[in-house]
């Protein structure tokens, strides 16, 4: 990825990641970014059926500070025999 900008950036995976260089902090709380902004919506309505259930797997958020054109790579970690 190429950061444009710079400041943070939110990663959201299924499965754990490293950085080519340098170390991944897990997110906690509100996204710092003020490009990003969070839309919120109301629970999905389904005609007669009332709410939706959704079962989603469990996701890894990461915040990763970046500088204006930085690139950043990350690759899946492989689980270790």
């Amino acid at each position: 990825m190429r950061s444009l900008l710079g400041g943070n950036l939110r990663v959201r995976a299924a499965c754990p990641l490293e950085r080519a260089r340098g170390r991944l902090r897990e997110a906690a709380g509100e996204n710092p970014n003020p490009f990003f902004r969070v839309v919120e919506m109301p629970p999905p309505l389904v005609a007669g059926r009332g709410e939706m259930p959704l079962a989603m797997r469990p996701l890894i958020e990461y915040d990763i500070p970046t500088a204006r054109n930085e690139e950043i790579v990350l690759r899946a970690v492989r689980p270790r025999k």
